[in-house]
């Protein structure tokens, strides 16, 4: 490879560009010499350029216009080097590892002391390959872990000029310098070409880099144009241009604050469609610049001041100061916990032998050690998970100060802790509703709150409180529940419970229906067997214990809603009420080719309902029948007209 600005200056036609550098460096073994192009291609390039290819470009160049000025630089430049010592041993810098040029954590710090953004992972190759470039001299798809021949590399390649900054090559230049030295490299410089005086006269393909005003470029690559207007502008190219960027990076824009975020939803800003332009400063960019180390130190480490005091005095985040703290070194100050107001903290919490005697040895909570100690429990709890002092159960602390000289023992695993008196109140407080529902809306609870708490005290109670409602039967308390009502109602004022929310009794809410049983009714219900009594209090009881009594007489309910012309869901549905009346099965249903029997239940009521079959007529009246269509149906809610008695089969 020949220097950049030779490249630059001897600019062939865009076909041969790519490989005009190993071609002209073939080309300077040949001036004077008898050698042929091959074994100097073999011998000094070492495979960089075919001998097909290396041709084909000389070729070009000899048909360009300024061959003869071309000649002249070649020869000039083989005279030189013969006369004076090359600084820098190019063959030993081909034979390097490169692997470990540049790694990700030094792009990520020189882009962070540039004021630079890194991007997103392409720039950090793109980068490496400018120092391979620049180091070596050899193309970039010879280092060998980069994907350089895809379209979008190329491209970043062309746009990485203008986003160097005179920080940023520095601190390029800088990580390039380690490497050399880690490589064994210390004596030579980091780059060197050729002085451009030896081209000076010559009309070669491209203008002079020199006679363009840099003050101008950097003023148009600063404002964000493309580098065809650029070029266009200074009457030149783009290869120039990327040129003289590489040597004489463009300045950074000044730091400034970012504006206030407007209020309103944001608005996603749109991709400039690949033009370059300089990275939005942070938040990190902007503390570098205003609190160098030697402020920082000043501020920090000699006046003692915190970080949230310097943010307060700069105007910058207290989280971006303390990340430039570390970056820059510097030692942390020893930290001390502060109250809520921000003034310094007790240094009780800095003894972890104190704060272990006071929440372990003595059971004592976050919150009582944080009432004496005037801070938040939040702050004793993270200084004693600093302390690796281990988390103690709940269980074990913040024991509700209750003046009672004796709990009863089915009182004692709800009154552990605080959250579990809690738990208990809530208990007492719902246990004299007809349902959860009512006790939320008459208590401004929430039921979500009620059911976790009469959940959780279960648990710790070891059984069930409550029978939920189901129907129309109210809530009440199971045996366990008016064992706990029974011990909390002597204690209500001491668990903090007003005495009417405790109730003597579980209240036993009337059913909603209405009772339709008429007082005449009534008196010949009471002669009836208790048996019968809890299906034959209604209209619809009495109705569904006939129905019951007459389809027993049928293998199978089916066949008995076909003799009666009823709907079978119907009849199913009546039988099952009942049943749930009895609070047992009265019928095992009969399967294919099985008739339905009786069960133990089911014998016991036909027993006792047959000798009163005329008292259970006579109480519920005739089904009343309607003719529709020839057929006849029966309707049990209409109005009954006679009172015939209706006997089972």
């Amino acid at each position: 490879m020949l220097w950049p600005r030779w490249v630059a200056r001897l600019d062939p036609p865009a076909q041969v560009r790519k490989h005009l550098g190993p071609a002209l460096s073939a080309a300077l073994m040949l001036v004077d010499s008898r050698a042929e192009l091959s074994p100097v291609i073999a011998q000094h390039l070492g495979g960089l350029i075919d001998q097909p290819i290396a041709t084909h470009a000389l070729q070009a160049l000899r048909d360009a216009p300024q061959w003869n000025d071309i000649q002249v630089a070649l020869i000039r430049l083989a005279e030189y080097l013969d006369a004076h010592e090359v600084p820098i041993n190019y063959a030993r810098r081909r034979g390097l590892d490169y692997a470990e040029l540049l790694s990700e954590d030094d792009w990520e710090t020189a882009c962070a002391r540039a004021q630079q953004s890194p991007g997103n992972g392409g720039r950090y190759h793109v980068a490496r390959c400018f120092l391979f470039e620049r180091i070596s001299g050899l193309p970039p798809h010879h280092l060998s872990e980069l994907q350089c021949q895809s379209a979008s590399f190329r491209n970043a390649r062309t746009r990485f000029p203008y986003l160097l900054t005179p920080k940023l090559l520095a601190e390029l230049d800088q990580a390039a310098a380690a490497f050399l030295i880690g490589q064994g490299i210390a004596e030579e410089p980091l780059t060197w070409e050729p002085p451009p005086e030896l081209l000076t006269g010559l009309d070669l393909p491209r203008a002079d880099p020199d006679r363009l005003e840099l003050a101008d470029l950097h003023r148009q690559v600063c404002a964000g144009h493309a580098p065809l207007h650029i070029a266009r502008a200074l009457n030149t190219d783009v290869r120039t241009l990327r040129f003289l960027l590489t040597q004489h990076p463009a300045p950074g824009p000044p730091a400034t604050r970012r504006p206030p975020p407007r209020p309103g939803p944001r608005r996603r800003r749109r991709p400039r469609n690949g033009r370059p332009g300089q990275p939005t400063l942070t938040g990190m960019h902007i503390a570098r610049t205003e609190l160098p180390r030697d402020v920082l130190e000043r501020l920090y480490v000699h006046q003692h001041a915190t970080f949230v005091e310097i943010a307060e005095q700069t105007g910058l985040d207290r989280k971006h100061i303390s990340r430039l703290a570390d970056e820059y070194g510097l030692p942390r100050h020893g930290t001390r916990p502060r109250r809520a107001d921000g003034t310094p903290g007790p240094a009780e919490l800095l003894d972890r032998d104190w704060l272990h005697t006071q929440y372990v040895d003595r059971h004592r909570s976050f919150k009582d050690i944080g009432q004496d100690l005037g801070v938040a429990p939040g702050t004793v709890a993270r200084w004693a998970r600093s302390h690796h002092i281990p988390r103690q159960s709940v269980r074990h602390l913040s024991r509700p100060a209750l003046a009672i000289e004796h709990i009863p023992a089915v009182l004692q695993p709800a009154l552990g802790n605080n959250y579990q008196l809690r738990r208990l109140r809530t208990f007492l407080q719902i246990a004299g509703y007809r349902s959860l529902g009512d006790a939320c809306a008459a208590l401004g609870l929430s039921s979500h709150s009620v059911t976790n708490h009469l959940a959780r005290l279960e648990e710790d109670m070891g059984g069930p409180l409550l029978v939920r409602t189901l129907r129309s039967r109210p809530m009440e308390p199971t045996e366990l529940g008016h064992k706990v009502l029974d011990a909390a109602r002597p204690l209500s004022d001491q668990l903090g419970v007003p005495t009417t929310a405790v109730p003597a009794q579980p209240i036993r809410h009337p059913c909603r229906r209405r009772p339709r049983t008429t007082a005449a009714a009534a008196t010949r219900l009471a002669h009836l067997p208790a048996l019968l009594r809890p299906a034959a209090g209604t209209y619809g009881g009495r109705r569904r214990l006939r129905r019951f009594l007459e389809a027993v007489q049928y293998p199978n309910l089916a066949a008995f809603a076909r003799a009666e012309g009823l709907d079978p869901s119907t009849v199913t549905l009546q039988i099952s009420r009942l049943e749930r009346d009895f609070d047992g099965r009265l019928l095992d249903r009969g399967g294919p080719g099985h008739a339905m029997r009786l069960t133990a239940l089911g014998k016991r009521v036909v027993a006792a309902a047959q000798p009163y079959s005329d008292q259970l007529g006579d109480l519920h009246g005739p089904r009343h029948i309607i003719n529709r269509g020839g057929r006849e149906e029966f309707r049990e809610d209409a109005p009954r007209r006679s009172s015939s008695p209706c006997c089972p089969r």
